[in-house]
């Protein structure tokens, strides 16, 4: 078997998200489609179906090769191409559409017949992801080749521009090859939509595991929801964004309890909350505490008093792992017992500014 390909469409402009850094990083041959887009007026989304056709049928090296595509903007990869390529051998099927927890388009907007559509999909299993989600799948370039052909004759005899729509559709109806077998992610071993999985999903170091496995997360995809992707914003700073190395995001607990900060004083809580603390910590061996806006926290060690924002004081904000107790028991009430712990990305959805990103980037060297 030739390379594993990484297919993309409409590559971000910035470097919020270095899809291709990562991408070979990961061990994938990526490809941009279109190399240049440049605010395409004519755009409807299911041109990512078509310029992922044209592109394997113009490389025939891709025929029998795997192909991965992703959306871009909105997906983050977390696993290497010999993992996720050993999880689709294992689904037993020429190509893998990624699947999620709630049918899309929404329902009131389509059409009647579209009523039937979603009933084919319907699971029994609650912990399932039932639904197709055209923005990433995987499979045997000549088996991607078929099926796309398929699906974008559809949606020229439909005249629709929606690509999930189309693939929904033509998988429901049976109208795939005869000679491809098609499945859905449904248990997502590969793609993880965050659609309904938010308590599911949790934060540790650079990776994020679902509830109950033990291997990381392959491919995080944030299906468009605006909170995750600041999540993906945050991590490709913190991980892609800087050279320095070996850092964590945590949620902050004293004796158990989120550690708050509201009206210049702290207090505990049951449950994590907006004014609830994070830390950010370098090599297991420094930390700074930082809340849900990205203000980091600053301690004077000659009054004690507690400073919040964007400024670094020399080293004030910065506390050493092995003494943290110690230390922050001079601006604790109490016992102190501090402990770091990972964090259900619901929380991060519910509570973090879009700024954090922005703000914490200022602190990396600091630490």
């Amino acid at each position: 078997m030739s390379s594993v390909y990484h297919l993309s469409a409409c590559l971000p402009y910035d470097t919020r998200n270095p899809i291709q850094r990562i991408s070979e990083e990961k061990g994938f041959r990526f490809v941009n489609l279109p190399r240049i887009l440049n605010g395409d007026s004519q755009y409807v989304h299911v041109k990512k179906l078509k310029w992922s056709r044209n592109f394997i049928l113009e490389n025939k090296d891709l025929l029998d090769s795997i192909v991965m595509f992703t959306d871009a903007h909105d997906v983050l990869l977390l696993g290497n191409s010999s993992d996720i390529v050993g999880r689709f051998f294992r689904s037993d099927c020429d190509l893998l559409f990624s699947a999620e927890k709630l049918f899309s388009p929404w329902l009131p907007d389509e059409k009647p017949y579209r009523e039937e559509i979603k009933k084919f999909f319907e699971g029994a299993d609650e912990d399932s992801a039932p639904y197709p989600n055209s923005g990433c799948w995987i499979g045997y370039g000549w088996a991607a080749l078929a099926f796309l052909d398929v699906v974008i004759a559809y949606a020229d005899r439909q005249q629709d521009g929606d690509d999930q729509r189309v693939v929904q559709d033509v998988l429901a109806r049976g109208e795939c090859p005869e000679n491809v077998k098609v499945k859905l992610d449904v248990n997502q071993e590969i793609f993880v939509s965050v659609i309904a999985n938010g308590d599911d999903l949790e934060w540790s170091g650079n990776s994020v595991f679902y509830k109950g496995r033990n291997s990381p997360v392959p491919v995080f995809h944030a299906n468009g929801y605006k909170k995750s992707i600041y999540f993906i914003d945050l991590y490709t700073k913190i991980f892609y964004g800087t050279s320095t190395q070996n850092f964590d995001v945590r949620i902050l607990k004293n004796n158990g309890k989120y550690l708050s900060f509201k009206d210049g004083r702290f207090f505990s809580t049951d449950s994590f909350e907006k004014s609830s603390l994070n830390v950010l910590v370098k090599s297991r061996k420094y930390f700074c505490i930082f809340d849900n806006d990205g203000n980091v926290f600053s301690f004077n060690p000659f009054d004690y008093s507690v400073n919040v924002g964007e400024l670094v004081v020399d080293n004030w904000e910065r506390f050493d792992v092995d003494n943290m107790n110690e230390k922050m028991g001079l601006y604790l009430d109490g016992a102190v017992k501090i402990t770091f712990e990972n964090h259900i990305l619901n929380n991060i959805w519910g509570f973090y500014s879009e700024k954090v990103g922005d703000r914490l980037i200022k602190y990396f060297y600091n630490l």
